[in-house]
């Protein structure tokens, strides 16, 4: 696991954005296609505009791209709390050369559990077609609670160790569809981007559950198969042992 600390969440977005431009320049390069994990928030709301912009609208090679989503709210694509709506809103629409790779969840259906059925066999659909067993780069936040994606403290979704996806509910009861821990811990690559004093609290206690491998905190379970980068600014940073 690697922590850098940034002096706020612009500088912690302008890293971000670099850093996800060269993992996709790479993988290209290497096998000809990247897959890349998004997430929503606040935090990553911000990058999506800035990769919008002048150098990354161009210069990642969104060709070759495969997207995908942490998790979503059960709501239309056209609902503000739609993490695939905000995405496209802010990124998405904003590019010229975009390509047909975009796979959010598939949340007009039914029921959440039949979204995360149609969802994982997606996946695996891609995964299989592309010749991979794994993502290049998984995108992810964490919550007040040390949730990521839609795992929340206490919820099934946590124990979940065959599914790739489910349904689960927020402690609000809002519906909700998920990766889970098979098939985010076998991700190459992790990047949690956490932003603000409100962070700081939580993101100490995750810090000590990964140190200690307690199992309280969605959050200190997940890890890149090759890396797991925290980017966080001076903000959330609590102390020089993290």
């Amino acid at each position: 696991m690697e922590v850098k600390v940034y002096k706020d969440m612009e500088a912690v977005t302008e890293a971000a954005a670099e850093y996800i431009c060269s993992a996709a320049q790479s993988a290209v390069r290497k096998k000809g296609y990247f897959t890349l994990v998004l997430a929503g928030g606040r935090t990553p709301n911000l990058l999506y505009q800035r990769m919008a912009e002048q150098p990354y609208c161009d210069q990642i090679p969104w060709q070759q791209t495969y997207i995908f989503w942490g998790d979503e709210r059960f709501v239309p694509p056209a609902h503000p709390d739609s993490n695939y709506g905000t995405a496209w809103l802010e990124l998405f629409s904003k590019l010229e050369n975009l390509a047909d790779q975009i796979y959010p969840m598939p949340t007009t259906l039914i029921n959440a559990g039949n979204a995360a059925l149609l969802y994982e066999k997606t996946i695996r659909c891609v995964f299989t077609a592309l010749g991979t067993k794994q993502f290049d780069l998984t995108l992810l936040g964490m919550g007040n609670d040390g949730h990521t994606a839609s795992l929340f403290p206490g919820r099934d979704a946590v124990k979940e160790d065959r599914r790739w996806v489910v349904s689960t509910e927020s402690p609000s009861g809002q519906k909700r569809v998920t990766l889970t821990f098979p098939l985010l811990n076998e991700s190459k690559e992790i990047l949690f981007l956490v932003t603000g004093e409100e962070k700081k609290e939580i993101l100490q206690k995750v810090m000590e559950d990964r140190k200690q491998a307690n199992m309280h905190y969605p959050a200190a379970i997940v890890s890149g198969r090759q890396k797991t980068l925290w980017m966080i600014d001076e903000a959330a940073y609590f102390n020089h042992d993290i």
